[in-house]
């Protein structure tokens, strides 16, 4: 009795006929309705993991141009004397003028520098000098001049003797 029960069940499923082609017709069509349903929903599985990944990815782009900048700024900053009080408005300053393109720092505007090459950090960092000297240590070298204003050396406790 139970193999009949099957059986009733079995061509109820395949739409109460047995016939040979409409059987394969409705086997095709009930497992393209699977294939369909389980595509669709490992698509949206996916589309949502690439997402997730993608702004994972994006983050991590914006931290690495932060790094990248902030130690190309770094470098240049020390190498032209910049006083280390002032490093960090330095590097404000520097995140207006510059970004990161492909790991490259770049001048967000097109311009030439003095040698007619592209604007770089160390031609930007002349530049603040002459702006913004108070970002940067006095210089020391011969005919400067010294913290009392001229270029004679004030006379010590020793120079009285």
């Amino acid at each position: 009795m139970k193999e009949n029960e099957k059986f009733k069940n079995f061509s109820e499923l395949v739409g109460g006929d047995l016939n040979p082609d409409k059987f394969n017709e409705k086997v095709e069509s009930l497992a393209n309705s699977k294939i369909s349903s389980l595509t669709e929903t490992m698509k949206t599985s996916y589309e949502t993991k690439i997402k997730d990944l993608e702004a994972k990815l994006s983050q991590r782009d914006s931290k690495l141009s932060t790094l990248v900048l902030d130690n190309e700024v770094t470098k240049v900053a020390t190498e032209h004397g910049v006083l280390s009080s002032a490093l960090e408005d330095v590097m404000l300053r520097a995140k207006n003028a510059f970004k990161v393109v492909d790991g490259e720092v770049k001048f967000l505007e097109e311009r030439l520098d003095a040698e007619g090459k592209p604007y770089s950090i160390s031609s930007w960092m002349q530049e603040q000098k002459t702006k913004a000297t108070h970002l940067f240590a006095p210089s020391q070298g011969t005919g400067s001049k010294r913290p009392n204003g001229s270029g004679v050396k004030s006379p010590g406790y020793r120079d009285w003797e």
